[in-house]
């Protein structure tokens, strides 16, 4: 309250009648309800759109498995805090597949994912990516399609959880 009491002195002190006037309705039009709406949407969209970004940049990188585990500093850039502990844990050695593909087998053409319906919610994300593309028959392992949760540390979007889509 005693920061709005001083910009009001510090406004008064500064500008004319008509000045303060034409201040006072440029911020009212700037704080009417549509437009704070219409900045959280804007907000969404580039949140949704950093979020796809990421996944992408990820099965990139993922694309050798073996050698992207040894890079740690980079798994901890893509993972959140949560996953990161149990990807280094004795109890993901004894997961029997490859948890970010949720498959034991791998295809090559899944170093490519499209990303679709991102919902965000505070600091949590959820959305489906599709890894590779459909193939015919005896033409490689075909689609694969995850759930992905993800969260917002420290700034930036990470992977939380994934899961098999149910086909």
């Amino acid at each position: 309250m005693k920061r709005v009491a001083q910009a009001q002195h510090l406004l008064h002190e500064t500008l004319s009648a008509a000045s303060r006037a034409t201040f006072i309705s440029f911020a009212e039009h700037l704080f009417r309800p549509r437009q704070r709406i219409a900045r959280a949407d804007s907000a969404s969209n580039a949140n949704q759109r950093a979020i796809e970004r990421r996944v992408r940049a990820f099965y990139a990188f993922w694309g050798k498995p073996d050698d992207a585990m040894k890079n740690r500093a980079l798994m901890r850039f893509y993972t959140s805090r949560r996953l990161n502990r149990w990807l280094y844990s004795s109890a993901y050695e004894d997961y029997d597949s490859d948890y970010f593909l949720q498959a034991q087998d791998y295809d090559d053409d899944w170093n490519q994912a499209h990303v679709r319906d991102a919902r965000v919610s505070g600091n949590t994300a959820r959305l489906l990516a599709t890894l590779g593309s459909p193939k015919p028959a005896n033409k490689g392992l075909g689609e694969q399609k995850l759930r992905l949760k993800m969260v917002k540390e420290d700034g930036l979007w990470k992977i939380d959880a994934v899961a098999l889509l149910d086909r």
